[in-house]
């Protein structure tokens, strides 16, 4: 946010520090995609997405300078080493007196609080963290708090002499094989929204039993609108609860099955964050090979 309340979106692309981990072919596809929706999108509302690429521990800050920024806001990740490059971009920024707000809300947990409650150290299991989360969740269905946004004009935007165009930060390269993915996936948000809507009206009542069959379409096809950040756990909780609450018996235990599904994917989140070595070894160390 700048000084006047106007708002400036930014993507900065470093695959650096992801690193091993980096975008393969398909996911680079999709974000270029995801992107070219959101630059869209935010037009809409006369807010300008702009593309840079580097480090963000550098493009930021010079971004801050550049446009005299008093908020700076992003989505926080969960990655360890993506949460210790956001540490030491949000004190940098508040020594320069720069309000940081870091926004948790690709988990439905703060997994950096949540612990077991005798020991208070990390779960290690999944049925007894599901079991606390579960219980934890509230089931009122959260109303997005409504602001109204004052931004500059696109016209009179002074745009930073390093921003590029999403061409160029080259997510597609000259090969053609990820042309047969349009016609499986249309990445973006409303896209998400339209399929967790199809889904809710069309398979839930048989997920418990039709997501075990990979010839049946019966999952929610929602994962990597979730992994790219198009849609949001809170949001499917929100469309969870009214089926959970006043759905018939079958609705409500199949929107419990699919719910517990999601807290899976907060779990396999929660142990890489507090045990990052399970990227490549196994938590229990007897797994290792040659350990016997």
């Amino acid at each position: 946010m700048l000084e006047n309340g106007d708002l400036i979106a930014v993507y900065i692309h470093s695959p650096q520090e992801d690193a091993p981990w980096s975008e393969g072919a398909a996911s680079r596809w999709w974000l270029h995609q995801s992107l070219r929706k959101l630059h869209d999108d935010l037009r809409q509302i006369n807010i300008e997405l702009q593309f840079f690429q580097g480090k963000s521990r550098e493009l930021i800050p010079e971004l801050v300078d550049f446009y005299n920024a008093t908020t700076v806001t992003w989505t926080g990740r969960h990655e360890p080493q993506r949460r210790v490059l956001e540490q030491t971009i949000s004190n940098h920024l508040q020594q320069d007196g720069i309000h940081v707000n870091i926004f948790r809300d690709e988990l439905l947990s703060q997994p950096d609080q949540f612990f077991t409650k005798t020991a208070q150290s990390p779960y290690r299991v999944f049925t007894p963290f599901y079991k606390r989360l579960r219980a934890e969740l509230s089931l009122e269905a959260q109303e997005p708090s409504a602001s109204p946004l004052t931004t500059r004009s696109l016209t009179t935007i002074e745009r930073h002499v390093r921003s590029l165009t999403l061409d160029q930060l080259q997510l597609l390269n000259g090969n053609t094989w990820h042309e047969k993915l349009h016609r499986y996936w249309i990445p973006g948000e409303r896209t998400a929204i339209e399929k967790l809507e199809r889904f809710i009206d069309n398979s839930m009542a048989s997920y418990p039993t039709d997501r075990d069959y990979p010839a049946l379409n019966g999952t929610s096809g929602l994962s990597p609108h979730l992994h790219f950040g198009e849609i949001s756990p809170t949001q499917l909780l929100d469309a969870l609860v009214p089926l959970i609450e006043f759905g018939d018996a079958e609705l409500s235990l199949a929107a419990e099955v699919f719910l517990r599904q999601l807290i899976w994917r907060e779990f396999a989140r929660y142990i890489l964050l507090h045990f990052p070595e399970t990227a490549t070894e196994p938590m229990n160390k007897r797994f290792t090979p040659g350990f016997w």
